[in-house]
């Protein structure tokens, strides 16, 4: 994966409205279910990206289960 997938993908979650309610609900609260909707979408982004970018930053790890921040897409630096 390229940072600049996730970039993208973040991207296109800030200005897809409808994306970014699929993203922030209860069925996607984990990184495996956040990869899933981005390889849906069309971007090359695995769960290993999102716990791993910017140093764990837009993940929780909880019982060895890595769940996403709330609108983990406003924390990935340099989108636009």
């Amino acid at each position: 994966m390229s940072l600049e997938q996730l970039r993208q993908f973040a991207l296109k979650i800030l200005t897809d409205h409808e994306l970014a309610a699929i993203c922030s609900s209860a069925r996607a609260a984990d990184a495996d279910d956040q990869a899933s909707i981005a390889r849906d979408a069309g971007y090359e982004v695995y769960p290993a990206d999102l716990v791993n970018c910017q140093g764990g930053a837009l993940v929780e790890n909880v019982d060895e289960d890595f769940f996403m921040k709330t609108t983990w897409w406003t924390l990935v630096e340099d989108i636009s």
